[in-house]
Formats: structure tokens, C-alpha cells, sequence
């Protein structure tokens, strides 16, 4: 704490509830205090927080919010975060098999490689990109098996756009879990899928929609 005040010029340092400090891994917020009194730093503890989740508290912490993306649970995930799990970076190109089956996607290389994702499969999203630009969509994770072996990529399909993302930074905002990704016998089977996929995205929108204004 000495090296932070000194070198730093940490003069108050906030730590989570449950932080454990330095190598020792301090955790008694008192002993910490008695510690940043002694080098001229304030050592200020906050509090946890909870949620009131069907009339049980729901602890949120990271750990809670990794095991939930991890789980593919991503409604508990925004919950916990109190806003959407969102995957953002650039539209690159892809091999254009979506545009071929007559459903373009947007394939897109994360701002930070290391981001956690949750489990292969189909999601239902909001994407936004430019200065005001939203729209619902679904997002493909994973290796698309119908067309052979491939890396893992992130494909998403915003139904009825006409316009060239190519470069364009774009945010997915996650808000529900669709279906696991899944090998087709032919593209006419992948194609009704996707179909469907865009229907299901549509009625939990409708749904939410509706939530929102009864709130």
C-alpha cells in the first residue's frame, strides 16, 4: 500500500467486500484500514451488493457473472450485470456462405480476443453500430459444422439490412440463448432453421416489448 501511495499517489483506495490485498491476502477490512493509515492511504470498503430475486437475495459477483455466461445462462447474466453481456468489434469478411442461402452475416473479430463467450449456439441479440443505429438480430457462435471443419467464429444476421458493415465497428448485446449449434444434412435444412431462429428472436422481442411497458 506504501508503493501505491508513494509511487502512485493513491491517496484512497476502494476494495470490494470480500477483497483480499497483496501477497498476504489480507482480507480483514480493519487490518486494512490500521495498514493505510500507516502509509496515508484511505481505505474505503464497499459494501455487497444484492438482489431481490423471487424473495431470495442474489449475490452478484464476477465469479457469478463468468459461471453464467460460461453456463449460457445469459438472462441470469444480465441480471447480475444490470445491463446486456455485450460482444463488440469490427465486421471483417467471412466466406460468404450466409449471403448464398440468402441470409448475410456480419462476421465479426472481437475488439478483445480474450472476452469471454458463452457456450456454441444461436442467440438473440440487439446489434448497434454507428452513431444510432439499432436493430434486433441473432448471433451465431461457433464452428458451423453443416459446412465442414472451421474455427470458431461470431456470425450475426440482422433480418431485412441492405447496407455494408465491412470495418464498421458493431455491438451485440446478448439477451437470451436460442438453441445449441447443430450439424444440418443440406443448406435448404441450415436455411429453415435460420428462418425459424428469426422467428423465435422476434416473439421475445415482442414479449419484452410488452414487459417493458406494463412496467
Amino acid at each position: 500500500m506504501q508503493l501505491l501511495h508513494e509511487k502512485h499517489d493513491v491517496d484512497a483506495l476502494l476494495v470490494g467486500y470480500d477483497h483480499r490485498f497483496g501477497s498476504d491476502q489480507i482480507a480483514d477490512p480493519e487490518q486494512l484500514k490500521a495498514i493505510g493509515q500507516q502509509t496515508g492511504v484511505q481505505v474505503i470498503q464497499a459494501p455487497e451488493y444484492e438482489l431481490d430475486e423471487n424473495g431470495s437475495p442474489l449475490h452478484i459477483s464476477s465469479t457469478e457473472i463468468r459461471i453464467a455466461v460460461t453456463k449460457g445462462d445469459i438472462e441470469r447474466a444480465n441480471r447480475l450485470l444490470g445491463y446486456p453481456y455485450t460482444l463488440c468489434g469490427t465486421v471483417v469478411h467471412g466466406r460468404g456462405i450466409g449471403r448464398t442461402i440468402g441470409f448475410p452475416t456480419a462476421n465479426i473479430r472481437l475488439n478483445e480476443p480474450r472476452k469471454l463467450l458463452p457456450p456454441p449456439g444461436v442467440y438473440a441479440v440487439t446489434a448497434r453500430w454507428g452513431k444510432d443505429c439499432e436493430q434486433p438480430a441473432i448471433l451465431n457462435i461457433g464452428t458451423n459444422p453443416t459446412l465442414g471443419e472451421n474455427p470458431i467464429s461470431i456470425e450475426l444476421h440482422i433480418p431485412g439490412l441492405d447496407m455494408d458493415l465491412y470495418d464498421r465497428e458493431i455491438a451485440a448485446e446478448l439477451l437470451r440463448y436460442l438453441r445449441p449449434e447443430k450439424r444440418f444434412d443440406s443448406l435448404d435444412a441450415l436455411r429453415k432453421q435460420i428462418e425459424e431462429d428469426i422467428r423465435l428472436q422476434e416473439d421475445i422481442r415482442q414479449r419484452e416489448d410488452i414487459r417493458l411497458q406494463t412496467i
